[in-house]
């Protein structure tokens, strides 16, 4: 929907200084868009693969960034689709900091509701932050706002908020 001229212009704001928060699979434009070093492993995934409905699932969080101030070590999160992120060592220009990730144990992942391929989530991301140029990029895997939403998760997004003008 935005075209070639969106995605420029968000590329300069965040190059410039902004902050883009992305929530689920708009994580997935803003990697494509801002080429940033992340993928998501469920990209491709089929649904023979993996399936996830609408479950809870359990995040671990890393709990020394800005983002993450005030929230546990673990929290359940709604997840309603195929979104785990990969990161890859960025450049010099550029830091990154996984927020949260699933459990290592597929096991530990599912917290209520059920899905298919649990071992496709774990020890991949749940949640990124990066920071391209002067900006600094939000990626959350899950719908932090949404009504289904757990209220632990909230404070994601409005930490995210908070930090983009740290």
């Amino acid at each position: 929907g935005l075209g070639k001229e969106g995605a420029a212009a968000i590329r300069e704001f965040v190059e410039g200084g902004g902050t883009l928060v992305a929530l689920a699979s708009a994580s997935e434009y803003a990697i494509d868009e801002l080429q940033l070093p992340v993928r998501n492993v469920l990209g491709k995934a089929k649904s023979e693969e993996f399936l996830c409905p609408g479950s809870l699932v359990r995040i671990e969080v890393g709990t020394s960034h800005p983002v993450t101030f005030g929230l546990p070590a673990s929290l359940p999160a709604f997840l309603d689709g195929p979104l785990a992120f990969q990161t890859s060592m960025p450049g010099a220009e550029m830091t990154r900091t996984v927020l949260a990730s699933y459990p290592a144990e597929a096991r530990d992942v599912l917290v209520s509701g059920w899905i298919r391929g649990a071992e496709k989530l774990a020890r991949n991301a749940a949640a990124v932050v990066l920071t391209p140029g002067k900006g600094k990029v939000v990626l959350l895997g899950f719908r932090a706002q949404h009504r289904a939403q757990t209220n632990a998760t909230f404070p994601f997004l409005f930490n995210a908020l908070a930090w983009s003008v740290m």
